[in-house]
């Protein structure tokens, strides 16, 4: 009798340990009946008598009045009853004096305890209930006990005694379906849970925490029909909204959940669970400023609450805001260091913040508790690839990552893409193609696969097939600058310079402060020999980056055109001076020099080589244009010491055919030969021409630099080169015909 009354002498959803310590009464809050009264349900129930000792959750206080939850429902005097403290332990104590056999007294002082944290006089009032009433409501209020103290054995055992002595009681059943989901045996539990609503189909509780176990085992329909159920049977309750919302939420119906989430808040304004979830939808809704307020709200009302300080990291990242996240993952990791994902989200949150050694630690981290994380290891990848782009890191271990996460997961785009970046910067552009072609398998519509192979591509001189992914990448996604500027370039080197300037346009109209657009845009109108608007370019890059050396180094081709040596050579000293470190710039203001027939140019090229050597990307060019120059001033053992020094020492690869045709080792047709490219062939036949001029061969030179003005490549220094010595060559035979 009254079993299910009695079961509300333990707490249903909360430890009473973690009651709130507040001047007044609230939701949550505990109480213990005093003296012996009623409970009075909404509508014209009859009211329920309640004893000495029983315990009650309050649902609302309105006035003097308490309204209860989670067990007999409806309204009693606060006068009536005691909070769970010191003073209710008196109270009871003198009642139980007085009353020594009345078992609900001691189970009710058993619950003062519990939530004053004496678990040990808690324990022995309990025992002390039992022996004196053996019932089913005393062992389900034990039960409730062990359950909070993590004892789940003796829970259970309390729980089974209490069913054998009421079998046909919901509660017990109730509460043997929430232990066997705390001790992880969800079957069990769903059987504890049928049972529950058999006996008792208006038990809001059961159908609530059946769906929830139903959610846990991705039995997501018989989850959300639960919930319907819980709602339309206890719709004050907050959680029964809160967890259809998440159903809702599941499937796909984000307007719904946000709703119930809505109702679920409007019912109990001081959940923080209900604002993280509701959080959580609108982030899903992309409402990230709403998203974010409302985990905000959440941690105000519990600071303790981490997967709300994770959430608003997440979002803060996607607002642009990582030094935010990085607040709130610092949070997180107070609260719970051993949370992993942390660290994972956090070194997304360094790479925004472009800290890649410190987002590099943070994978690493995430990596050593989740070492089959294929996301993990292309992340770590990206940082060590923007590294070694910075000049600051090894490639390698960019791709060594990326391999990990291919070997983890090999249907992986992101990894087959970003390994192919790692090749294009280590310049091994045919891996790099290779890793773009399976990358794209894979996801053929993202535009920036094409672009990085159309990238690659270009660097082989693959000039239609890098011309094709430009536009493959344009078409997909038609704000792409770079691509625009790119297949720009492909076009200008195929010497469509019209159409190459038309993509420059679109560039600068998407980009519209970078001064590389300006100036490789200057170069184009440099080459239709318009040099106004040409100069104007140069200028507009400036204005955009006074530091633009490439700006500065296309000017000072169009200086070279018109034969403005002099300011030529002011825009190398200032290039120079921006960039003391690039060794071609030192190359080309000596090569100016030299155009100049200045003695300071041998100086310059011994330099260079005493810099960086003859290991050096340009020791060739250096030790071919030195040789030259000295000739061309008629120091004969400076032009052989050049040679000779190099003797044995520079890299096999072009030019070093050139350098092998200075000491007569190859002659012009082999040489020629060797020269495979357009590129190559605007070196050799400047160089022949020069050869051709000091040895008085005037018509042959004068043929070589033709070549090069009517058919090599405009943007290189020998272009210029030729195209001057042409015309001195020119106004000598004029002067001397």
């Amino acid at each position: 009798m009254m079993f299910k009354q009695w079961a509300s002498l333990g707490l249903a959803f909360l430890l009473a340990g973690e009651i709130a310590a507040t001047e007044g009464l609230q939701r949550g809050d505990q109480v213990i009946v005093l003296k012996a009264t009623s409970l009075q349900p909404p509508g014209d129930k009859e009211a329920i008598p309640l004893a000495p000792g029983q315990v009650l959750e309050i649902a609302e206080v309105e006035d003097s009045r308490l309204r209860t939850q989670h067990g007999p429902t409806g309204w009693i005097e606060e006068k009536q009853t005691a909070r769970l403290d010191q003073a209710a332990v008196e109270s009871l104590t003198a009642l139980i004096e007085s009353q020594p056999r009345t078992a609900l007294l001691y189970a009710g002082r058993a619950a003062v305890w519990q939530a004053l944290g004496k678990t040990d006089k808690a324990a022995a009032d309990y025992a002390e209930a039992i022996r004196r009433e053996p019932s089913g409501a005393m062992y389900l209020a034990r039960s409730q006990f062990w359950n909070s103290q993590s004892k789940f054995g003796r829970s259970y055992q309390d729980l089974l005694e209490a069913i054998r002595l009421e079998p046909q009681n919901a509660v017990g059943h109730f509460r043997m379906g929430m232990v066997m989901r705390q001790t992880g045996e969800r079957a069990g539990a769903i059987e504890s849970f049928d049972q529950a609503v058999q006996l008792d189909p208006n038990y809001a509780d059961a159908w609530h925490l059946r769906g929830i176990t139903y959610f846990g085992l991705a039995k997501f329909t018989n989850a959300f029909d639960d919930f319907n159920q819980a709602v339309k049977l206890d719709p004050r309750n907050a959680s029964n909204w809160q967890s259809r919302g998440l159903s809702y939420a599941h499937e796909g119906s984000y307007d719904k959940a946000l709703q119930d989430f809505n109702t679920s808040i409007d019912l109990d304004p001081q959940d923080p669970i209900s604002y993280f979830y509701r959080g959580n939808m609108l982030r899903k809704m992309e409402k990230l400023d709403q998203s974010l307020a409302d985990y905000t709200r959440s941690l105000e009302l519990d600071p303790t609450l981490t997967p709300a300080y994770f959430k608003r990291g997440e979002v803060s990242i996607l607002l642009g805001q990582p030094q935010q996240a990085i607040v709130d993952f610092n949070a997180c990791l107070r609260l719970t260091p051993e949370f992993s994902a942390v660290f994972y989200s956090r070194g997304n949150a360094w790479q925004d913040l472009q800290e890649y050694a410190k987002a590099i630690d943070d994978f690493s981290r995430f990596l050593k508790v989740n070492p089959t994380s294929a996301e993990g290891y292309s992340e770590r990848g990206k940082s060590y690839l923007a590294l070694a782009e910075l000049g600051q890191g090894d490639v390698d271990l960019a791709i060594r990552d990326f391999s990990e996460a291919l070997r983890l997961e090999p249907t992986g785009y992101v990894g087959w893409h970003y390994r192919g970046n790692a090749w294009r910067i280590k310049q091994d552009y045919v891996k790099a193609i290779a890793d773009y072609d399976q990358g794209l398998k894979l996801a053929p519509e993202i535009a920036e696969g094409y672009y990085c192979r159309g990238l690659a591509r270009h660097a082989l001189l693959q000039l239609p097939q890098a011309e094709t992914d430009f536009t493959r990448a344009i078409e997909l996604d038609p704000k792409i600058g770079n691509a625009w500027f790119n297949r720009g370039q492909v076009l200008e080197r195929q010497g469509r310079l019209k159409e190459a300037i038309a993509n420059y346009d679109v560039a600068i109209k998407l980009l519209p402060l970078e001064a590389d657009f300006y100036a490789q845009r200057g170069g184009a109108w440099r080459s239709l020999g318009d040099y106004d608007k040409a100069f104007a370019d140069f200028a507009q890059a400036l204005q955009c980056d006074p530091k633009c050396v490439f700006a500065f180094s296309k000017r000072i081709n169009a200086w070279e055109d018109l034969d403005e040596i002099e300011k030529a050579l002011a825009d190398y000293e200032e290039i120079v001076r921006l960039s003391p470190d690039d060794n071609l710039l030192y190359l080309m203001r000596s090569v100016a020099q030299m155009k100049r027939r200045m003695p300071d140019s041998l100086a310059g090229f011994r330099t260079l080589l005493e810099k960086e050597g003859y290991e050096g990307e340009d020791a060739g060019l250096t030790v071919i244009w030195g040789h030259l120059a000295a000739r061309q001033l008629g120091d004969e053992a400076a032009a052989k010491q050049f040679l000779d020094a190099a003797a044995g020492k520079l890299k096999k690869t072009w030019p070093h055919p050139v350098v092998r045709f200075l000491r007569k080792e190859i002659d012009e047709s082999e040489l020629l030969l060797q020269a495979v490219d357009r590129d190559k062939r605007t070196e050799a036949y400047t160089f022949l021409g020069i050869d051709h001029s000091l040895a008085g061969r005037n018509d042959q030179a004068r043929d070589c630099w033709t070549w090069v003005i009517e058919k090599g490549n405009k943007n290189f220094t020998e272009y210029n080169v030729a195209r001057s010595e042409l015309k001195r060559l020119e106004s000598d035979h004029s002067e001397n015909p």
